[in-house]
């Protein structure tokens, strides 16, 4: 069943109709094929909603902060920091692409390439 907005012909009516409960003179959700024949001919405006794109865990906009390690820790760690930096910033990034380059550079340039700037 696909979900509807329906706006009912009287705007205040708050009520139940075809098992839609209006508030207002408006309901948004699923309708079962008899009750939305009945109201499109009963002169309700009936709209069908567009479903909301599924999630997407690795947006960059929901993703957490990253947590660079100590400064003395191991330059495996700072790699994998790398790696999820990069993947966090771009989804079409490749990872093994993104690790291999981490992987070349000193644990010194990307200790400098991590830390955030003073003043940024």
């Amino acid at each position: 069943m696909s979900d509807y907005r329906i706006t009912a012909p009287v705007a205040e009516y708050s009520g139940n109709t075809g098992g839609c409960q209006f508030a207002n003179g408006v309901y948004q959700g699923p309708v079962a094929p008899g009750p939305l024949a009945y109201m499109r001919a009963a002169g309700y405006t009936v709209e069908e909603i567009e479903p909301e794109p599924p999630h997407d865990p690795q947006a960059t906009e929901d993703a957490p902060a990253l947590t660079l390690p100590a400064k003395a820790a191991p330059k495996a760690e700072w790699v994998e920091v790398a790696v999820r930096a990069a993947l966090a910033e771009s989804p079409d990034v490749d990872e093994t692409e993104a690790r291999t380059k981490a992987d070349a550079m000193t644990k010194d340039q990307l200790v400098e390439l991590l830390t955030p700037k003073e003043g940024a």
